[in-house]
């Protein structure tokens, strides 16, 4: 949801979702924020702008390609992951089109690679350490529990905001 409300933020009204595979819970978690995002702000929800792909640059490139192709009308991109984010930036600069003047990109993790892309990639930066941290630490606590009366633990963790050239201008 973060990530989208920076793109309406940046005056993007028109934003696709290239989303994990479809079977994927995490996939589905996303797309919930994305649908909110867009809802709290009175954005219609365009399925066309919805696109299923596997967590890799081609299928990001592959899927930004396709709308491009199909000529859809989008002014962002929330992708699932910054691989898929980095595949869009390619299909867009492919196509001469201006990141993020004419569409803002935003993916999720802060890889290391993220800086370097041109424009660096905005993210959502996940705590990784603290999540395998708790994953360990509650695994140490169940693993004996009896599997019949096992209660599932949720933690949320606190996300970042990463603002970078992809969705903001540097020049303005």
């Amino acid at each position: 949801r973060i990530a989208v409300e920076h793109l309406i933020d940046c005056g993007k009204r028109k934003i696709a979702y290239i989303a994990g595979p479809e079977s994927l819970r995490i996939s589905n978690i996303r797309y919930k924020g994305y649908k909110e995002a867009l809802q709290r702000h009175n954005l219609p929800i365009n399925d066309d702008l919805l696109i299923y792909c596997d967590f890799n640059e081609k299928m990001g490139y592959d899927s930004c390609k396709s709308m491009i192709i199909k000529d859809l009308d989008f002014d962002g991109i929330f992708a699932v992951k910054d691989r898929t984010a980095a595949g869009a930036m390619t299909a867009l600069r492919e196509f001469n089109i201006k990141v993020p003047e004419e569409v803002a990109v935003i993916g999720f993790n802060d890889e290391s690679y993220d800086i370097f892309l041109e424009p660096a990639l905005s993210t959502i930066k996940q705590p990784a350490y603290e999540i395998g941290k708790e994953a360990a630490h509650i695994f140490l606590n169940e693993r004996n529990a009896d599997l019949e009366n096992f209660d599932a633990q949720i933690r949320i963790l606190n996300t970042e905001l990463l603002i970078r050239g992809s969705t903001v201008n540097s020049k303005t």
